[in-house]
């Protein structure tokens, strides 16, 4: 499914960027908005995603084991085109991900 797969990439940047992450409910659980009304519809629990919720679980895992460098690292964009985007994550100690 294209969509999954572009929400993990898309995840997957947020949670390697500096800063808090801003995950709208259901995201998590592999929900997906609409335009309005349909983007603040009550969120269907029989419609979760157990994959995606795990795949977002890690993410956080990683995030959390990795503090120093991504959470309150710096961050140079290493290349970016359509094809590869290469984010170099580092500390104070220019201790790198």
């Amino acid at each position: 499914m294209i969509g999954e797969m572009l929400t993990r990439v898309a995840l997957t940047i947020m949670y390697c960027l500096p800063g808090i992450q801003c995950v709208f409910y259901g995201t998590e659980l592999g929900e997906t908005g609409y335009k309005d009304p349909f983007n603040r519809k009550p969120y269907n629990w029989k419609k979760t995603n157990p994959e995606m919720a795990e795949f977002v679980s890690r993410l956080g895992t990683f995030r959390r084991a990795n503090k120093d460098i991504l959470a309150t690292g710096k961050a140079n964009i290493v290349k970016c085109d359509k094809n590869v985007l290469i984010i170099d994550r580092f500390n104070e100690k220019g201790q790198h991900l």
